[in-house]
């Protein structure tokens, strides 16, 4: 009895740290303190599927295994992130908030934080735009009462069809609007190309904070969305499905400046296979990326010049490239690679070292050099 009296107060919480998805049922039948302990963790995440039926399972954060599939607002208090899958048919012709008013009036999360919402836009070509418009505003206004307190949310457009902006341009901007006017943190991915100017749908977001999309025929569309959330983007990641992709991202709409994205941490750039991208002309004078920590470029060198190395040196902690021995000598002509250049790099994968004939002597001795600038600070080295 004197070891349980001289345990630590929070002795439950660190024991249960090590216990596995299958043996948190078990421990609500242990006694009020052992549930109070693991009910939290249980029912930590939710996955929701809103269509023509409605499913709700309760899981841990970052586990697979859903252990109870019965809504329960004892169990509702506990959730604080949400995977919800929305169907937009369903929520266009009102059958959606039908069913959830039939069968789960009173839905609350009170303590959902974190949300991340898959669109699913197929199936719409026969529902009318302003009947849509209008189901979708009224299921706007269930979610807000059953999810009052999100910040943080992660948008996934799936599915998409050639007229989905066409006719439900206004609702669909309404449903992804709702989901990012009262985030701190708003992720927006695009996976298909059907369908490119679904992009108009998001503009009137401006807080986005990272953004995965693929830029393709309606590339000035996705540059106002782009420079739209300049000041908040801090993960973007884009494939190049046209040429003047690359331009658009670094200047304006009317080409007069260059854009600058001062709390850009990751830049993620490649290209579709059958694309040419030509290099951009060299710009002066301005540092686009000042706090970039990771750039990852899946592309030949895009750029004549160190532009996307400029000005932050002191904070770029990863490097994926392909150095070819252009692309070499062109960064250590404009200074971006040379002794102590890259203080803080702790991570480099580097491909497409040599190509062909191009793998001479006095480029070996540049590789050489190259490496020995970088590796004093790196953790991790691999070349392919």
């Amino acid at each position: 009895i004197g070891y349980v009296i001289e345990a630590p107060d929070d002795f439950e919480d660190l024991i249960a740290e090590y216990v596995t998805d299958s043996a948190f049922k078990p421990l609500l039948h242990v006694c009020c303190s052992w549930r109070e302990v693991a009910m939290p963790m249980m029912f930590a995440g939710c996955n929701a599927s809103i269509s023509d039926h409605v499913s709700f399972t309760y899981r841990p954060v970052g586990s697979n295994p859903c252990i109870i599939q019965q809504v329960d607002s004892h169990y509702n208090q506990h959730v604080r992130y949400m995977f919800l899958k929305l169907d937009y048919a369903s929520i266009a012709t009102g059958a959606a908030l039908r069913l959830l008013r039939s069968t789960y009036a009173h839905l609350r999360f009170p303590n959902v934080h974190v949300v991340d919402v898959e669109l699913d836009l197929g199936a719409i070509s026969n529902i009318n735009g302003d009947m849509a418009l209008c189901h979708t505003r009224r299921f706007l206004s269930y979610l807000c009462v059953a999810l009052p307190n999100v910040s943080s949310t992660s948008a996934t457009i799936v599915n998409t069809t050639p007229d989905a902006h066409v006719i439900h341009g206004a609702a669909l901007s309404a449903l992804i609007l709702h989901f990012t006017r009262t985030s701190h943190i708003v992720e927006l991915k695009t996976h298909e190309t059907s369908c490119p100017s679904i992009i108009d749908s998001c503009l009137p977001v401006t807080n986005l904070t990272a953004l995965r999309c693929r830029w393709d025929a309606n590339h000035t569309t996705t540059a106002r969305l782009i420079h739209a959330s300049t000041q908040t983007l801090l993960h973007l990641s884009i494939c190049l499905h046209t040429a003047a992709g690359l331009e658009l991202l670094v200047f304006n709409s009317h080409r007069q400046e260059p854009v600058v994205f001062p709390y850009l941490t990751k830049l993620l750039l490649s290209q579709r296979p059958d694309v040419s991208i030509k290099p951009l002309l060299p710009i002066d004078q301005v540092a686009p990326f000042p706090r970039l920590q990771r750039l990852q470029l899946s592309v030949k060198y895009p750029f004549s010049d160190d532009l996307p190395f400029r000005g932050n040196a002191s904070t770029l902690e990863f490097l994926c490239m392909k150095l070819d021995p252009h692309t070499l000598h062109l960064l250590s002509t404009h200074g971006a690679f040379g002794p102590g250049c890259l203080p803080a790099l702790q991570h480099l994968v580097i491909g497409n070292s040599h190509q062909g004939g191009e793998h001479t002597e006095p480029m070996d001795a540049e590789y050489h050099k190259f490496f020995t600038w970088v590796l004093p600070t790196t953790s991790y080295v691999f070349v392919h």
